[in-house]
């Protein structure tokens, strides 16, 4: 039932859909979240922060499991370690920019996920590599680089946060 869609067509209605749709969600979910803050005073953003300033690892998720995790990284501060929690309030489309300003610096990022899926874990994975790939900055050190991407992939191309190479 419907009509037949031919490949040109379906793929001009997924560009459509990316160009029109996708690209206007995260205006009207911030406009949302502002919303709700002048009805509730509790603020929301599309990805939020907690004690990752100084923090050099990092505890990133997705609903309620970051409750969870502010807990453990509560936990591990007072025994004297650098945690940090990232809650990403907006899986689709993926706020890349965002997540990799959050992790920028850091040594390492365990992402924390409750179902048999991995959607969150393969969408900072790309970002972090879409990022390398983008000449921006790295959130990886020279060592983290390496073991991540593969000596052939740290090179003169990929700005780390060790520097440019020789």
């Amino acid at each position: 039932t419907g009509g037949v869609q031919n490949q040109p067509d379906f793929q001009a209605g997924i560009a459509d859909h990316l160009s029109h749709f996708a690209s206007e969600v995260p205006r009207f979910v911030v406009q949302a979240m502002e919303e709700y803050k002048a009805l509730t005073g509790r603020e929301y953003h599309p990805v939020q922060t907690v004690w990752t300033e100084d923090a050099d690892w990092i505890l990133l998720g997705m609903g309620s499991v970051t409750n969870d995790a502010e807990a453990v990284a509560s936990h591990l501060r007072n025994q004297g370690k650098s945690v940090g929690v990232v809650s990403v309030k907006l899986l689709h489309p993926f706020p890349e920019a965002d997540v990799i300003r959050a992790l920028q610096g850091k040594k390492a990022v365990t992402v924390l996920e409750r179902s048999g899926t991995t959607a969150l874990t393969q969408l900072v994975n790309q970002a972090l590599y879409r990022s390398v790939e983008n000449h921006h900055t790295a959130v990886w050190s020279e060592n983290d680089c390496q073991s991540q991407l593969g000596d052939d992939r740290c090179h003169r191309n990929v700005r780390c946060l060790h520097g440019p190479h020789p």
